[in-house]
């Protein structure tokens, strides 16, 4: 029994999902999963009075092992004791253009809630709700800096991996140590993905043919409100890009 190497900490609609999908694809690679759920938030829950031995046990011998909970980079507590317990532990985040990523969060629990949910439905007043999550600088300094040196941690940016996920996935097979073995993933069509449960999901991820990925078929927010938004986030993103030592194009507008 072991801890994980390498985590899976945020966020929520950045597209942790299919990085998770697509690293259980390699050989060298086991991702913990539970029956229903392909997150754990053992760090962040009550999951935690389970104990050690309830966690250890998602993790198999011989394998680079990972888990995905995406709450764990809203937490300090959390960041703190997985530092605590796993030091050596590398950190991944998923992020993606804010205003897309909260529209998207919105999106998910509207429809959820079996609600109608279109562009201007959205307003300021969701943005509060669904936005905190996108000040990616704010957590990251806060939360995730104190407890992990800058060489730990890796920010797979959900645009750049729908451009060129292939090579993308390069880059976090070698940050996480296993070989690149040149795995194709095949498009699963998003309308066949909402027919499934959450259990179905869970339960073909590891057969031979099934894999998640970064649909390219997304409904944008655009307008005036978008405007808005991206403006409030542009000395957070500011922040970011001189962290990353790049500018992220597709966050501009």
């Amino acid at each position: 029994m072991k801890y994980p190497e390498f985590i899976i900490a945020g966020v929520h609609k950045g597209g942790s999902t299919a990085l998770w999908y697509n690293l259980d694809k390699h050989p060298k690679i086991h991702m913990a999963m539970k029956k229903e759920s392909v997150e754990i938030h053992y760090w962040a829950s009550s999951f935690r009075r389970k104990g050690e031995d309830w966690y250890k046990a998602f993790f198999k011998d011989g394998f680079i092992c990972g888990e995905k909970s995406p709450s764990y980079y809203l937490s300090k507590p959390s960041m703190r004791q997985i530092h605590r317990n796993i030091p050596d532990c590398k950190i991944i985040l998923c992020l993606r253009n804010p205003v897309d990523r909260a529209y998207s969060h919105y999106q998910m629990h509207l429809n959820g809630s079996k609600k109608h949910s279109t562009p201007s439905t959205f307003s300021v007043g969701a943005f509060k709700k669904y936005g905190a999550a996108g000040r990616y600088w704010n957590h990251l300094e806060n939360n995730i800096l104190p407890f992990f040196d800058k060489e730990q941690i890796m920010i797979c940016v959900m645009e750049e991996m729908k451009q060129d996920m292939n090579n993308k996935m390069k880059e976090v097979y070698e940050f996480v140590g296993v070989e690149d073995l040149n795995l194709q993933p095949k498009i699963i069509d998003p309308l066949l993905r909402r027919t499934r449960t959450r259990k179905e999901d869970v339960t073909l991820s590891r057969s031979e043919d099934f894999y998640r990925v970064w649909s390219k078929h997304t409904n944008k927010l655009t307008g005036s409100l978008r405007d808005e938004l991206l403006e409030r986030y542009r000395s957070q993103n500011e922040k970011l890009f001189k962290f990353l030592g790049y500018e992220i194009k597709e966050w501009l507008v």
